[in-house]
């Protein structure tokens, strides 16, 4: 097999614009805010699929670019030229706007290809109008776009929520992981193989601003625990909502019970062992079950995780043997990610007449389940197929799960109050000063 020399290609390439033409995409933040003193302003294009499309637009970063210029000119030049102004011998492409125009109104595009060059299509982009404009009527996102999100864990459950947030529309994004991706990961994460090695916190961070290159993405590269309470303190007193999909016990009940003292819905959700189902916990504080509710009231349901990976296996493992590394698929993952995504969004609208306000009325329980399959050995191999029922618990359907309040939690009850109550006797103020 031969390979075309860089002229072939060159050639090839031109054939193809003339037989197709390319298309030049550019912000019309670009095309407008540029310096009216100028006559020139130097753009980095990306060069896409081959050189059918030259890119301006924000979140094109990492592709091979060429150099291009935004011109300012007098006239338009006439329909059927090719050959625009000379320029730099580095220049590839050109746009001549007319001075005193809006981007409404095409100006002229040009891409060198093969050494000649070629009028292309110019597509002049108003992105911050557009970016969330099929939203309009279902969210109200503006709104959305003043929300603060902190979420706790990028793994292959976590990392898809900011991303899923962003499309909705929330702009601020609060995001936490010690891990760096590896290539185990990339089969189940939204990362690619590009990126691994890299911090998770900073994949997310460009991933999120290639879906809102206006969003503000605050990282922190470091594990959640008690030793650092202070500073935890501080990030969760700015969030609307807290995302715990960290697979870590000790991390979540550190966010409980800052969440607690401070007012915060947090959403914990994880899948069970070899992700058969998963569970997804909304803590109401003040209104419902915490994070140490569950623990002590479901143990066997708090234990039945996914082990994804070797650090999270270590954390688990027993002093006299390890614990396996059992994943379950991505498509397994999915609906945990996408109906925490679904609980965010609503607790960021709640009380705010919409589309999605009915939903108010549905995501009331404070746990919900879900089952990707029957699975052996566990409370729900025996569960009923989905066939046509409506009825119970079944397969592939979420659940909504009544879970009380431990009357004696020490995260979110009064630990005295609770302990009386429960063997039923009174405890009065000079009592608990005993304690101090």
């Amino acid at each position: 097999m031969s390979l075309m020399t860089d002229t072939e290609a060159a050639v090839a390439t031109a054939a193809q614009h003339e037989e197709h033409g390319c298309r030049v995409v550019i912000s019309a933040g670009l095309l407008n805010d540029r310096d009216p003193s100028a006559d020139e302003v130097l753009v980095r294009f990306a060069r896409l699929d081959g050189g059918e499309v030259y890119s301006a637009l924000p979140g094109v970063e990492g592709w091979p670019t060429v150099c291009g210029v935004i011109r300012s000119v007098e006239d338009s030049v006439p329909a059927g030229t090719e050959e625009p102004p000379p320029c730099g011998a580095d220049c590839h492409v050109q746009i001549l706007a007319r001075e005193g125009e809006e981007p409404a109104v095409p100006a002229d595009a040009f891409v060198l290809a093969a050494g000649r060059w070629r009028r292309a299509t110019l597509d002049v982009v108003p992105v911050r109008d557009q970016l969330f404009s099929r939203s309009k009527g279902l969210l109200e996102s503006d709104r959305l776009s003043r929300a603060w999100v902190l979420t706790a864990g990028l793994g292959s459950g976590g990392a898809p929520i900011p991303l899923g947030l962003s499309q909705a529309g929330v702009s601020n994004h609060m995001i936490v992981d010690d891990d760096v991706l590896e290539v185990c990961n990339v089969a189940r994460h939204p990362a690619g193989l590009r990126h691994v090695g890299r911090k998770k916190v900073h994949v997310l961070r460009d991933m999120i601003t290639q879906i809102n290159p206006y969003a503000t993405v605050e990282t922190r590269a470091e594990a959640i625990g008690w030793r650092n309470l202070e500073s935890w303190r501080a990030w969760v007193r700015r969030a609307d909502v807290v995302i715990a999909a960290t697979g870590d016990r000790t991390a979540t009940q550190v966010l409980n019970r800052l969440c607690i003292e401070k007012g915060k819905t947090m959403i914990v959700g994880g899948a069970f062992r070899r992700a058969y189902g998963g569970q997804v916990l909304m803590v109401r504080p003040g209104s419902g079950p915490c994070y140490e509710c569950f623990l002590r009231t479901l143990p066997r349901e708090a234990k039945d995780q996914e082990i994804g990976g070797r650090r999270q296996a270590a954390r688990i493992a027993y002093a006299d043997r390890p614990v396996p590394i059992e994943p379950g698929l991505a498509n397994d993952i999915a609906p945990i990610s996408q109906f925490m995504i679904k609980l965010a969004i609503q607790q960021l609208i709640r009380g705010h007449a919409g589309s999605l306000a009915s939903l108010d009325e549905d995501l009331t329980a404070p746990l919900f389940q879900w089952f990707n399959r029957r699975e052996r050995d566990t409370t729900y191999e025996r569960l009923p197929p989905l066939g046509c029922g409506v009825n119970g618990l079944r397969v592939l359907r979420w659940q909504g799960i009544d879970l009380p309040r431990d009357p004696a939690c020490p995260a979110c009850v009064d630990l005295t109050a609770g302990v009386a109550a429960r063997h039923d006797v009174e405890v009065h103020d000079a009592d608990t000063a005993l304690f101090g």
